[in-house]
């Protein structure tokens, strides 16, 4: 339900004790009024406890989750995953101490789970002796995690680990992934974007995601579900030293740049690609490099991976020449 009121506390306190939904209002004294004249706005989204408590007890149910006795921090980042996750980690037995985990319709940090906006949660988890972190960006479509031993996990030890985990053989990931997942399991490659992995999955394969942090579970929903991933990673944690899990999975050197490049859509073109953004991806056995143009800037991004640092810089070697002849040298 999404309404303009004058005295939200009446509203909120008349629909709990109709026992509908919860909706969360803000006075909107800092903000313009619309064109009826409305003096106060909705600040999130109606939500129903009933429906998310329903929702977590299928969860549970489909994780065959017993009760998970670890302890984690949850950071939910002031989003969409603070009215889940927290009552969910403790409906399932997991001993959570949650920080941010409130709507205030302000984000406390940048939203993206990246590592460089969450630098303070090593000594955290070190300090407390925490069986890692779970993160969420705002929407909690995306899940990022941290070890026991307070280190950051990339997005491609992620999908290894939830596709060990699953017994998944045939994963769906973008074609900027590792080639690591390949040692176990059979891949099939998509554009960058969660919704081609999604697509992809509709007609082929038991698990898929991509290193950004987005998981896609198609028994479960074909929607990345970052809380449903959450559970599955606390699952994992009560029966594995996630560090030491992690230390036993490859690791390949991974070489990222950018050039300025106006025309970029159409020396990506020329080079093959369908769609500019999308790009080309040339790969032999030991590696591979990515290359294609930026959908916000006028630039070609690269990506490039080896077996081993020289192979890594190798295939970026021939990224750049690939690009530098069908831009005629840029």
């Amino acid at each position: 339900v999404i309404s303009f009121v004058d005295d939200p506390v009446a509203v909120l306190v008349g629909f709990q004790q109709a026992g509908g939904q919860v909706i969360i209002f803000e006075p909107a004294a800092a903000f313009p009024v619309d064109g009826f004249g409305n003096s106060a706005l909705v600040r999130a989204v109606g939500h129903s406890f009933q429906a998310g408590q329903a929702m977590g007890v299928a969860m549970l149910a489909q994780l065959n989750a017993d009760p998970v006795a670890v302890h984690f921090m949850g950071h939910c980042g002031g989003g969409a995953g603070s009215v889940i996750t927290p009552s969910l980690l403790k409906d399932a037995g997991v001993k959570a101490e949650c920080i941010n985990c409130h709507t205030s319709g302000k984000f406390p940090r940048p939203s993206e789970p990246l590592e460089s906006n969450l630098s303070y949660i090593p000594g955290i988890i070190r300090s407390g002796k925490f069986d890692g972190a779970l993160i969420h960006d705002g929407d909690a479509d995306r899940f990022m995690a941290f070890d026991n031993r307070g280190r950051y996990i990339s997005g491609d030890h992620l999908l290894m680990l939830f596709a060990e985990e699953l017994g998944a053989e045939r994963v769906v990931t973008t074609a900027d992934a590792s080639m690591a997942i390949e040692g176990i399991a059979q891949v099939r490659r998509t554009p960058v974007g969660d919704s081609f992995v999604s697509e992809e999955l509709r007609q082929w394969g038991d698990f898929g995601g991509e290193p950004s942090g987005s998981w896609i579970f198609p028994d479960h929903s074909l929607c990345p579900d970052g809380i449903y991933a959450a559970m599955l990673f606390c699952k994992t944690a009560s029966s594995c030293d996630i560090a030491e899990r992690i230390d036993n999975m490859p690791s390949y050197p991974l070489i990222r740049t950018s050039i300025d490049c106006v025309g970029a859509g159409d020396i990506l073109r020329s080079m093959g690609a369908e769609s500019p953004t999308d790009g080309i991806r040339i790969e032999d056995g030991d590696g591979w490099c990515l290359v294609r143009a930026s959908g916000t800037e006028p630039k070609v991004r690269l990506t490039a991976e080896g077996k081993t640092r020289d192979i890594a810089h190798s295939m970026m070697d021939r990224g750049m020449k690939a690009l530098k002849y069908a831009g005629g040298g840029l």
